[in-house]
């Protein structure tokens, strides 16, 4: 899952949360402006979205992230998880 895919989602009328901290497109080092750069684009384009930058790989990062969405996003409806990368 990527930036295609949340743009996609998003112009179909989803909300969309946007996860990253620590990957670019290349699946390198990269920082969490990544995915405020994905949910720019998405606000811009009149679509709903919100960068959860927490790293999800502990329980405490993962636990924050799922509050931010909860918070967020008040009608969870699907939740579609990252491809990882191996």
């Amino acid at each position: 899952m990527g930036r295609t895919h949340a743009l996609l989602l998003a112009e179909r009328g989803a909300t969309v949360v946007v996860n990253g901290t620590r990957a670019d497109v290349a699946g390198e080092s990269g920082d969490a402006r990544i995915a405020e750069s994905v949910v720019g684009d998405i606000r811009e384009s009149g679509g709903s979205a919100v960068a959860a930058t927490s790293d999800i790989s502990s329980p405490d990062g993962a636990s924050t992230t799922a509050t931010s969405v909860l918070d967020y996003v008040e009608d969870l409806r699907r939740f579609v998880p990252p491809a990882l990368r191996s």
